[in-house]
């Protein structure tokens, strides 16, 4: 988890988010995406974004990006990142 609702959990400070932002691997994005898509479609959510792998269910938008990609776009050296099997 990144972006707003992941620095809200990070620092405790209440922060307006409007989405969820995930960071999965690129190989989650690339040779298990079409997998990991349907999946999130029989539990109900709808793609709403190819581009942004952005899902979208009851009013909750969730977007996926590749971990690999964190540390040119905010500068977190990747293994400082704390990740979850």
């Amino acid at each position: 988890m990144y972006g707003s609702l992941g620095l809200w959990h990070r620092t405790g400070e209440a922060i307006s988010a409007d989405d969820i932002d995930v960071l999965l691997t690129k190989t989650w994005l690339s040779e298990q995406w079409s997998a990991f898509q349907t999946l999130l479609q029989t539990e109900d959510w709808r793609l709403i974004d190819a581009h942004e792998h952005t899902f979208e269910k009851r009013g909750v938008y969730c977007s996926f990006a590749a971990l690999e990609e964190l540390e040119t776009f905010a500068g977190v050296p990747i293994p400082e990142i704390k990740t979850r099997a």
